[in-house]
């Protein structure tokens, strides 16, 4: 269980495109099944070992035919916190 916040340049995804997804947006208590090629680009890979608690950057490079054009092409960031884990081999740590 994740909560974590998109921006693109400093700016909230919320603000940049507000049509977007609440996912894509950010969310709290947002449960994730972490595998390769799931959610967003390369964003399980980085959250894989992290602890409880423990709040890491995520860097996602949006591909440039991503369907919500005004984040087409572009870097997002994801402030991320790992409220719970469950089941076995998906994050380590407790």
């Amino acid at each position: 269980m994740l909560d974590f916040e998109g921006s693109v340049d400093s700016k909230p995804i919320s603000e940049i495109a507000p049509q977007a997804s609440k996912n894509l947006q950010g969310g709290k208590k947002f449960w994730l099944h972490l595998a390769s090629e799931n959610f967003l680009p390369k964003f399980c890979e980085q959250v894989i070992g992290q602890k409880s608690d423990e709040t890491r950057l995520v860097i996602v490079q949006l591909p440039d035919d991503f369907p919500v054009k005004e984040l087409a092409g572009k870097k997002a960031d994801y402030a991320v916190t790992v409220r719970e884990i469950k089941g076995e081999g998906f994050a380590t740590g407790r």
